[in-house]
């Protein structure tokens, strides 16, 4: 299987912002000092379609969409059954699995995950 994957992206200052694209679904990855803002683009899904996972920093998004379609008329019957499934998968290394939020509005999914605060963990060495 084939895929095309085109990646561009916007720094500014402490904010990043990438466009990932590919034959599934189009993401929108942004990054700010205190959290994750992922933004999928899933016309014509519904919420149940959706499947949002955690794991250890691997953010997963995966659709399932089954559509039948059964037309008996006068003179024709017209029967479809279609089945696609989908997944993306986003590394956020300092994700944290509480406060994740999801929604899903006129097809665009917009989840935000927070980060965890790093420990500083520096430490000035004196010098006998």
């Amino acid at each position: 299987m084939a895929y095309l994957l085109i990646i561009s992206g916007i720094n500014e200052k402490n904010k990043e912002c990438y466009k990932i694209t590919c034959f599934s679904f189009e993401i929108y990855f942004k990054e700010t000092d205190k959290e994750y803002l992922i933004e999928a683009e899933l016309p014509g899904i519904k919420k149940e379609e959706v499947n949002l996972n955690l794991d250890d920093g691997k953010l997963s998004i995966s659709v399932n969409k089954t559509e039948n379609v059964n037309e008996e008329k006068e003179n024709y019957i017209h029967r479809e059954r279609r089945y696609s499934s989908m997944s993306r998968s986003v590394y956020l290394a300092d994700s944290t699995p509480e406060n994740i939020k999801a929604k899903m509005d006129n097809g665009i999914l917009t989840i935000t995950v927070q980060k965890v605060e790093k420990p500083n963990n520096s430490h000035k060495i004196e010098i006998e």
